[in-house]
Formats: structure tokens, C-alpha cells, sequence
């Protein structure tokens, strides 16, 4: 196949000329976009950069996650306090219902056993109430209480216990974890 070239007026064919132009400009136009792609990425690197994205997530979330799972924690503490003041308090008052005639101050050796049964529970901040026949006593001493144990009667102790509530320095308050054990007298 033969080309019809024609003579411009610089002396030139204008067909060739717009051929060698085109494969110029393609090669131009393809280093452009080249160029334009790469100094855009570059540009929008910064913006939108997707790397750092996860760890600036995990330092949001990080303080609310310890402060849950430090929650939880004091929970379980909490609830371990209370399994055992309940289990001292089951072994005291089934001490109680087979001390008649044992001993003269009933009381004391209740709250000397509801102690020795719960070894993690400060002594200090256990209160102690009883109920001996209906009649009401405080303390740990009670020595007129023996007069009322008598069998086939109910003999009842409740004993308090204060544990606070807090996290990271933040105190809540209080919380009287209170455990209450009825028994017959033998």
C-alpha cells in the first residue's frame, strides 16, 4: 500500500508528520499520566494513608477495654468476698444451733468461727447480729444469749461485711455485702 504524501509549506508531508507527531504525543501523553498518577499518590499519600489507621484505633479503644476488664476483675473479687463471708457465715450459724449447753457466751464463739472460716475477710469490719429465740443481740459477746438457746427454737446470725467499690482511684461508694444464715437448735 503506497502513502500520498503531500508538501505543506515548510516543505514537509503533512502524513508523516502527523504520524510522527501522534507516536511523539502518545509517548508524551503516557509520561504525563505517569507523572500525574504518581505526583497525585504522593500528595494524597498523607491523607489518605491507610497504615497507621489500626493502631491509632487500638489507642481509642484501649482505656474503655482496661477499664471493662478491670471491672470485671473487682467483680470477681468481689463475688469471691461474698462466696466466703456466706460459707463463714453457714459454718457460724451451724455452730450456734449445736452450741446449747456447750458454752456460756454462745456469741463468741460464733464470731470467733465465722473469722477463722474466712481468712481473706478483714476482722475488723465484720458486724455480727443474732436472733436467739427472738431475741435480738449485736456484737460479739452475748453472754445472757444462752439462756435462750433452746431446742426445737430458731437461731439466726447475719454478718455484714463493707467492701469499696472503686477503679483506678475512683471511688464508688460502699457496698455492705450482707449474708444471713437460719438454723433449729439441736
Amino acid at each position: 500500500m503506497t502513502e500520498r504524501t503531500t508538501i505543506n509549506a515548510f516543505g514537509n508531508a503533512s502524513r508523516r508528520t502527523r504520524m510522527n507527531a501522534n507516536r511523539l504525543f502518545a509517548g508524551s501523553r503516557r509520561l504525563f499520566a505517569a507523572a500525574a498518577t504518581a505526583a497525585r499518590k504522593k500528595s494524597t499519600g498523607l491523607l489518605h494513608c491507610q497504615e497507621g489507621g489500626p493502631l491509632v484505633e487500638f489507642a481509642m479503644v484501649l482505656p474503655m477495654m482496661m477499664l471493662v476488664v478491670t471491672g470485671i476483675f473487682y467483680l470477681g473479687i468481689t463475688l469471691c468476698l461474698y462466696l466466703q463471708l456466706t460459707n463463714a457465715t453457714q459454718v457460724g450459724a451451724q455452730l450456734l444451733s449445736v452450741s446449747r449447753g456447750q458454752t456460756t457466751d454462745p456469741c463468741s464463739s460464733v464470731s470467733a468461727a465465722v473469722e477463722a472460716a474466712a481468712p481473706n475477710l478483714k476482722t475488723s469490719n465484720l458486724t455480727f447480729a443474732y436472733s436467739l429465740d427472738g431475741q435480738p443481740y449485736s456484737g460479739t459477746t452475748c453472754s445472757a444469749g444462752a439462756s435462750y438457746l433452746v431446742q426445737g427454737t430458731s437461731a439466726s446470725l447475719t454478718v455484714t461485711y463493707p467492701v469499696n467499690v472503686g477503679i483506678y482511684g475512683l471511688g464508688w461508694g460502699t457496698i455492705p455485702l450482707k449474708s444471713s444464715t437460719t438454723e433449729l437448735m439441736q
